[in-house]
This record gives C-alpha cells, sequence and structure tokens, in this order.
C-alpha cells in the first residue's frame, strides 16, 4: 500500500473503474448475443414461412407435369457460401426438396413447429396442409458464434483504448485535485526554528482544512513558546549582571584590604563561581538576542573567531558550552567572538 494519499486514491480507484468497465462489457456482450440469437430465430422463422408455400406449389406443378419424382434441390445463379440450409420432407419423411449445400444428416425428421437445437445447429420447424408437407430450416451453430465473437471484438477493441485513457485520466484528475495538498506540505518544509509564521490553508479540501488550521495553532504556541523562553533567558541573564557584580566588587574589595595570604587566597576561589556565572548571564544574551535577531540558521554557516579562522560551527549556542568551536586549524576557539561574514 503506497504511503501517499495519491497513489492510494489511484489504487483505490483505479481497479474499481477497470472491474466496472469489464463487468459492463460482459453484461453488454451478453446482451448482444441474446439480441443476436433472438434476430436469428426471428429470420429463421420468416425464411420457413417464405419458403414453405413457394416449395410446396412448385412440388405440386413439378407432380402434375413430370409425376412423382425424386428428391429435388434448388438451383443456385453462382457458387457462395449458405449459413441457411433447408429441407421439404413429406409427412413419411421422405425428402422431396432442400437447397443444393444441405446435408440431410443435418435435419432430424419432424416432431412438432417450433425451434430445435443439435450439437451443431439451431433448426426451426413448420409445416403446411395439415402436415403433409414439413420444412426444416437449418442454421449452423458455428455461425452465430463467429457474429457473436465479432461483436465481442468490435466492443473490446474501443474499451481497450479508453480504459488506459480513463486511468491515465483519474491519476491527472487526483495530481490537480491534490495540489494544494502538496502546496501546503511544501510551505511546511520551508518552516524552522527561524520561521515559525502560519501557514496559509489556501484552497486545501474541507476534510484537510482542520488539519491545516491546527498546525497553524501549534506553530503560534510554539512561537509564543520560544519567545517567552528568550524573553526569560534575557530577563534571567539581566537580572544576575547587578547582584553578580556587587558581589564580584565585594569580593575584590576584600582581596585588597585583607593582609593574610589564606583569606586572600579563599576570597579568589570564593571569586570564581560569581565569574562562571557572570560569563554564564552573558551568554545568555548573546544567545536571546542572536535569537530575536535570526541569526540562528538552519545550515552550517562561516563565523570569524578571535583566532582569525574561518570555523564552521552549527550556530545554536547552549548555556553550557557558550560559543565554542572547533577550527579549521584545529585549535579550540571561544566566544564573545565577532560576527565577520565572508
Amino acid at each position: 500500500m503506497p504511503r501517499s494519499l495519491h497513489g492510494r486514491l489511484s489504487l483505490a480507484i483505479g481497479p474499481g473503474v477497470t472491474l466496472a468497465w469489464v463487468v459492463s462489457a460482459a453484461i453488454t456482450a451478453a446482451v448482444i448475443r441474446h439480441e443476436m440469437d433472438e434476430v436469428f430465430d426471428s429470420a429463421l422463422e420468416e425464411t420457413a414461412q417464405r419458403i414453405l408455400p413457394l416449395a410446396v406449389q412448385e412440388l405440386f406443378e413439378a407432380e402434375s407435369a413430370k409425376g412423382p419424382g425424386t428428391e429435388r434441390r434448388v438451383s443456385t445463379l453462382r457458387e457462395h457460401d449458405e449459413f441457411l440450409t433447408c429441407a421439404v420432407r413429406d409427412r413419411s419423411g421422405r425428402v422431396l426438396l432442400r437447397s443444393h449445400d444441405a446435408d440431410v444428416r443435418d435435419f432430424p425428421p419432424f416432431r412438432q413447429t417450433g425451434f430445435t437445437r443439435t450439437d451443431t445447429h439451431v433448426l426451426y420447424y413448420d409445416a403446411a396442409l395439415e402436415g403433409d408437407f414439413t420444412i426444416a430450416i437449418a442454421e449452423p451453430l458455428a455461425h452465430r458464434s463467429e457474429a457473436a465473437r465479432e461483436a465481442l471484438m468490435a466492443l473490446s477493441l474501443p474499451l481497450l483504448i479508453l480504459l488506459p485513457l480513463s486511468l491515465g485520466g483519474i491519476w491527472l484528475l487526483l495530481r490537480v485535485m491534490l495540489a494544494p495538498v502538496r502546496a501546503f506540505r511544501d510551505e511546511m518544509s520551508l518552516r524552522g526554528g527561524h520561521d515559525l509564521a502560519s501557514v496559509a490553508p489556501g484552497r486545501l479540501p474541507a476534510e484537510i482544512e482542520p488539519v491545516g488550521e491546527a498546525v497553524n495553532t501549534l506553530l503560534e504556541r510554539l512561537q509564543r513558546a520560544l519567545e517567552a523562553e528568550r524573553s526569560f533567558a534575557a530577563n534571567a541573564a539581566h537580572e544576575l549582571r547587578t547582584p553578580l557584580a556587587g558581589a564580584l566588587t565585594q569580593i575584590q574589595r576584600l582581596q585588597t584590604e585583607t593582609g593574610e595570604d589564606a583569606t586572600r587566597k579563599r576570597a579568589s576561589d570564593i571569586e570564581a563561581s560569581p565569574k562562571r556565572l557572570n560569563r554564564t548571564s552573558k551568554r545568555l544574551m548573546q544567545m536571546a538576542r542572536a535569537e530575536g535577531a535570526s541569526l540562528h540558521v538552519d545550515t552550517p554557516t562561516t563565523w570569524r573567531g578571535s583566532c582569525g579562522w574561518w570555523p564552521m560551527i552549527w550556530p545554536m549556542p547552549t548555556a553550557a558550552t557558550g560559543w565554542s568551536w572547533t577550527c579549521r586549524s584545529g585549535r579550540s576557539c571561544r566566544g564573545p567572538t565577532r560576527i565577520s561574514l565572508p
């Protein structure tokens, strides 16, 4: 199962349309075959009803002129394939008249008026003069099958052409209809820590529009949270500067006024902690200013360090590490530093 909505809809609609086409074609072929059988049966019946009176009249005239004779065949003007053949019998079943290409073995004896079917032919029987003369019209089943097969081929050829066109049209239509969703996805891929602006929903479908609204709401909440974090870091660093400066001043004054080496050493050890905290507060303020000015990016950036080299860094400093990186020279540099774009 493909993961994309486009692929899933195409996979769901395509086979459904194909199945509908095939089922409709099968139903149409069955209807056509039934209608063709009715037309062929009607042709057999009409042919029998037209030939039988003429055949009886011809037999009477021949008996009056020449007397009872042997079996006669219908003459033909030229050679041709006969799809309908006939045989006329008397009450005893003796064949009096038949088509020039008719095989007597294809005509079972007369039993009743109507249609009958053998393994090779469809026949229609009729009678005249109270059964003194009967006629049988036969049509090969192969002829009907061939006609049905040709009709089915004529029906299938447009289907084989239209079906791929329909599937291609469905794929293209789905691509056009899902274009707003892809545009929304592309806009979302451009969002990052430096850009949390809302994404315009555009012409999103009604079913997906709530998702776009939820994403925009999430972006707004995330932006507010980041702004609050930056504000807290900046305020905390600013609030720490004054007491740290006062503490360092008192410690340095103590070092100056005391005359005892042990007290001066202890004051120096105590001074290290406020200095580290002071550096941390400065880094927090630098981070807040950099993020507020959108100086951070999502790709590696070159910064010029105090050593004069162009190092490659990831520009999201942390309070724990500060502005630190490894220069191309292999030496470790640490901020504060001057940003100088090449």
